[in-house]
């Protein structure tokens, strides 16, 4: 995949390179409020306040990073941006996706007709896909590639054959942790566009793909002739949106909260908001879910519904501090730091990511009635994916020496990360007034 570090308006939009942030400066707590106003701003419709003084350059880098550029760009043509610096950038970002979701639309029509003709029941998800199916205006969401789901490895071989897509990473050796993480699932560049193939395995280690094993009937069908982008049940993109943004990616960009809200928003009475509820049960992540819409709900839409109430449990406080504004403004999780500490921090979580999320979790390692069935199999099968001994002795050890040592300093590393964007918003008088009480 080609990567990019910079976030300027006219690059490609939203590569995984693009999301770098470490590369930056720090923002102050001017450019803070900015960007967390932005989701809630589009989805309200109403103006982008620009505080007097805030760096609107590297704010609007900070708002490309997150995906949230076209909304910004919605803003912008609709004249609700204070700042013609800072609209100059979104216009330009919101045209380039229009561009580049009229290239993806032609690519996924042309995987619907190759589908056809082989009888190979498929489903895309995400990209152009959510662009219709939630936001419908295709300025707004930005997104990468085309994520492709299909039943076997041998059908999706067929297909992108059919499609002469070139393989861009089967045989690559990328990363042990890619190889780790990644059974079922490879990449081809189809008409120029990054298309990513995921297919069942007899061992899922992927919840999504585990997901989609359960609910086979309701997730692949063969694309019917009139519609190129076939839209997917809403409440199996719904479930599928909320594992990619955390197993995948820890919750670590605004764009994907603003998904989830315009998808419920949009289809709200299509919703089977029991069966939603069902599968999160069935994945060990009903609290994961309601943590995520909790936070929808408090910083885009308070009018947002799900059945499931975000309940204390033992990584309620974990969940709590991940989806905070102020944390996920800086996404101190995922492998696009570039830097060697967030490199290091965002592999000891990712090892774990999948105790983390689960609903009962290990117990602190007392083993009862808590290791679920996805959990296990994603787990072990780390140990089969390479026959290289660094494979076998790596997964033992981290799981003996830093899975405790994850969760403790996670919570420490939270904390920290809101207790320091919360004192910017402290006077300067109140802190003296705190310095005095605390040597007292």
């Amino acid at each position: 995949m080609e990567e990019r570090k910079g976030t300027e308006a006219g690059a490609p939009p939203d590569r995984p390179g693009s999301w770098y942030i470490t590369d930056l400066s720090r923002f102050s707590r001017l450019e803070q409020e900015a960007l967390i106003d932005l989701p809630g701003a589009w989805y309200q419709h109403r103006e982008l306040k620009i505080p007097s003084g805030c760096d609107v350059e590297l704010l609007w880098k900070y708002i490309d990073a997150h995906g949230l550029g076209g909304a910004a760009g919605h803003l912008a043509v609709s004249g609700l941006i204070g700042s013609e610096e800072l609209s100059e950038h979104a216009r330009h970002r919101y045209f380039s996706n229009i561009l580049h979701h009229e290239r993806a639309r032609k690519v996924c029509c042309t995987i619907g007709a190759r589908s056809r003709e082989l009888n190979i029941p498929c489903v895309l998800m995400k990209g152009p896909i959510l662009t219709k199916q939630a936001y419908e205006d295709p300025g707004v969401r930005a997104f990468g590639d085309i994520d492709l789901y299909v039943r076997t490895e041998d059908e999706a071989n067929r297909l992108l054959d059919a499609l002469e897509g070139r393989s861009t990473d089967r045989r690559e050796a990328t990363t042990f942790l890619k190889r780790m993480r990644e059974p079922g699932k490879f990449k081809a560049e189809v008409d120029s566009f990054e298309v990513e193939a995921s297919f069942l395995t007899k061992f899922l280690t992927d919840p999504i793909l585990e997901f989609f094993a359960r609910n086979k009937e309701k997730v692949y069908r063969v694309a019917t002739e009139d519609e190129c982008l076939e839209s997917p049940d809403v409440g199996m993109h719904l479930v599928l949106l909320l594992l990619h943004m955390g197993v995948n990616h820890f919750c670590s960009r605004f764009i994907w909260f603003l998904d989830l809200a315009a998808l419920i928003r949009k289809n709200r009475s299509a919703f089977d908001f029991d069966w939603v509820e069902h599968e999160l049960g069935q994945l060990e992540m009903k609290n994961f879910a309601a943590s995520v819409l909790d936070s929808c709900r408090k910083n885009i839409d308070p009018a947002i519904e799900f059945p499931i109430a975000f309940e204390k449990n033992w990584n309620s406080t974990f969940l709590y501090r991940m989806n905070h504004p102020l944390v996920v403004a800086r996404s101190p999780f995922g492998f696009y730091h570039s830097t060697l500490s967030g490199f290091l921090y965002g592999t000891m979580a990712y090892a774990f990511i999948f105790y983390l999320f689960s609903d009962s979790g290990l117990k602190w390692l007392g083993l009862k009635n808590s290791v679920t069935r996805w959990t296990t199999t994603r787990f072990l099968h780390g140990l089969r994916l390479s026959n290289r001994f660094l494979n076998l002795l790596f997964l033992p050890l981290v799981f003996i020496t830093i899975w405790p040592m994850s969760i403790v300093a996670s919570r420490i590393f939270l904390r920290g990360r809101i207790e320091k964007a919360e004192a910017r918003e402290v006077s300067p008088e109140k802190q003296k007034v705190n310095m005095r009480v605390k040597k007292n």
